[in-house]
């Protein structure tokens, strides 16, 4: 998924909850891939501005621990 089409989704949502579940949809979506997690953590970073930088901290933390799994997984495979 691209930077663009990312910030065009969450720039949809009307509220932090809206904005929350759309990061956590596309997050499982690139949860196989710690490059495109990390492009999204950066995106979601930007959106402190918006809805705080508490809450913004929680949801990469939550991304944070996403790529922690998909590192642990490709382990356990190889």
């Amino acid at each position: 998924m691209k930077t663009k089409e990312i910030k065009y989704q969450l720039n949809q949502c009307r509220s932090f909850e809206e904005f929350f579940v759309k990061a956590s949809e596309i997050k499982l979506k690139c949860s196989i891939s710690i490059k495109k997690l990390k492009k999204l953590r950066k995106i979601v970073k930007e959106y402190s501005v918006v809805y705080g930088s508490d809450v913004i901290v929680n949801l990469c933390d939550c991304i944070d621990a996403e790529m922690a799994i998909t590192r642990l997984a490709k382990k356990l495979v190889m």
